[in-house]
């Protein structure tokens, strides 16, 4: 119809948003800071809390790179300057990236919770049309919530799986070794705690 504007398909970028975002831009090195509440809003059991920890370097890889590391305490670090930087980087990024699935998991459950008790009341109330609509809109808003953190846990989980790919680069990049062989123990699949894992075995 003509004078009418079309509805917009897409979200805005609120600008409080855009500044939060710009605000850890400013400073891309410096360390994330977490708060208090967010151990408390995203609680995991322990077990799962170490799964998801950074991982060490396998006893390994630090036998066979001796030359270029550094003793550090609960283990050993890449020597040269640059390296170790890089290496210090992407562990943290690793850290902030787990506190991001502990988000996305107990987010995603709080989600799909709310959308089984919104579709237990449109069962068992009676209620006005309007009453109703309003409730359908919360079961609606409460699905694409939850499909919105399971897609987020699925990149930060890639994401995480791309910078452990990166650290092994780092670590295999004094190894005296033909390309093919780094190349395989860079693809090893990725379980957690340990930089390479049992595929080293």
């Amino acid at each position: 119809v003509n004078g009418v504007c079309p509805v917009s398909q897409s979200f805005p970028m609120h600008q409080d948003l855009r500044d939060l975002v710009l605000q850890q831009w400013n400073t891309p090195d410096s360390p994330f800071k977490s708060t208090k509440a967010m151990g408390r809003l995203y609680p995991l059991p322990e077990p799962d809390k170490q799964w998801l920890s950074t991982p060490i370097v396998d006893a390994v890889v630090s036998a066979v790179s001796k030359k270029n590391t550094v003793p550090v305490d609960g283990g050993t670090a890449l020597k040269e300057g640059q390296e170790h930087k890089m290496d210090a980087l992407l562990q943290h990024s690793f850290k902030v990236l787990a506190l991001v699935v502990q988000a996305s998991l107990c987010g995603g459950l709080v989600a799909q919770a709310a959308f089984r008790w919104v579709e237990q009341l449109l069962a068992s109330l009676t209620l006005s049309n309007a009453n109703r609509d309003s409730l359908v809109n919360v079961q609606i808003a409460t699905a694409y919530l939850s499909d919105a953190l399971y897609d987020i846990l699925r990149a930060v989980s890639k994401s995480m799986a791309l910078g452990v790919t990166t650290r092994r680069t780092l670590w295999l990049k004094g190894w005296i070794a033909d390309a093919a062989s780094k190349a395989k123990l860079i693809k090893f699949p990725f379980k957690g705690s340990l930089l390479f894992g049992e595929h080293l075995d």
